[in-house]
């Protein structure tokens, strides 16, 4: 278990990029030219770790080799050989210098003030663990029409002016996400572990840093969002097969059964018989089957056809996953929902 850093708790001032990449070379460059034009004030110290995750290509090597010596933060390679994002992310967390962590996909190309931005906001609001900004799609080609249907998947989008999200929209997808780190060690220390795991290789499962958000709201802390925190999320033309986009639709759809526990949770006592019904798994699972079935003919057609640009396939995906991770949550439902009741007081 992490103990808070002594650097932290002195009150050093910086910022800790944090880039989790899987055989990441060719994507490497541009997001690393993108960190070079940062324009931070010389006050604000920061640097870069590249946790290399399992890569069998020359990740690590590309990353030293693009980032000059001279930089204007340093940049460490640390390696982590367990597959999958969720392992990145705590490498390169528990190997963070400063207590702002902003994490940075392989993929995304931040703005030039960014950091500048993120170091704002997170010292301005010490109530704030988590905060978001404007990520916008840059695609390698001209992208099929179904994807301005889902293309709310791929980055946060905008939200209008800065404010508090804690209560709406709750959450803050893992690209361009910063993290207090004080707060993340401080749930760990508690017993806070993750149910949900993020991607690993081509894998379609999802839904750990969204748990993260609500492990932290669970114990007090706040989200915000900025648009000054922009950045583009680059979609390179294989990221438009169909078939990965199915993987992935499934996949958040078995993270929402534990996304609504922690809903359940946060929401007080609620004594009518209909809220109790709704917290069940036998109701939940009923909702799940309901979706499933609301297009028939589609769920058969698309066992044995891509079908590529109807919605309705991605949709019933996501209700193939959610019922799927139902069935796996079936004898520890009602357990699991009282752990997290009980875990809001104790790590409040």
């Amino acid at each position: 278990m992490p103990v808070p850093d002594a650097r932290i708790m002195s009150g050093e001032r910086g910022i800790s990029v944090v880039i989790c990449a899987h055989n990441s070379a060719k994507r490497l460059p541009e997001t690393l030219k993108h960190l070079q034009a940062q324009k931070t004030p010389p006050d604000l110290k920061w640097e870069i770790l590249l946790v290399d995750n399992a890569s069998t290509d020359d990740t690590a090597a590309v990353a030293e080799r693009c980032w000059p010596n001279d930089g204007s933060a340093p940049l460490c390679v640390v390696h982590e050989p367990r597959l999958g994002l969720t392992f990145a992310r705590e490498r390169g967390i528990d190997h963070a210098r400063y207590d702002v962590i902003v994490q940075v996909d392989d993929d995304n190309w931040i703005d030039p003030t960014f950091l500048e931005a993120a170091a704002k906001v997170m010292a301005n609001h010490p109530e704030i663990a988590v905060a978001g900004g404007d990520g916008v799609p840059r695609c390698e080609l001209t992208p099929p029409a179904w994807f301005d249907s889902v293309k709310r998947g791929v980055s946060f989008g905008h939200l209008g002016e800065a404010h508090d999200i804690t209560e709406y929209p709750g959450m803050v997808s893992g690209a361009g996400l910063v993290l207090r780190k004080q707060a993340y060690q401080e749930i760990r220390r508690r017993g806070f572990t993750l149910m949900l795991t993020d991607r690993a290789g081509d894998t379609g499962s999802a839904g750990g840093d969204l748990e993260l958000c609500l492990g932290l709201r669970l114990a007090g802390w706040r989200l915000w969002y900025d648009p000054s925190m922009s950045f583009q999320h680059f979609i390179p033309r294989e990221r438009f097969d169909w078939a990965r986009w199915r993987r992935e639709a499934r996949g958040a759809g078995a993270a929402y059964p534990v996304i609504g526990l922690y809903g359940f949770a946060m929401r007080p006592d609620e004594f009518d018989s209909r809220s109790w019904i709704r917290r069940t798994w036998f109701w939940q699972m009923l909702g799940a089957l309901a979706i499933v079935s609301r297009h028939p003919l589609t769920l058969l057609r698309s066992r044995v056809a891509p079908m590529e640009g109807e919605i309705n396939v991605l949709e019933t995906e996501v209700a193939i996953g959610r019922v799927s991770s139902l069935f796996a949550l079936r004898k520890s439902w009602r357990r699991s929902l009282e752990s997290l009741r009980a875990r809001k007081f104790q790590l409040s």
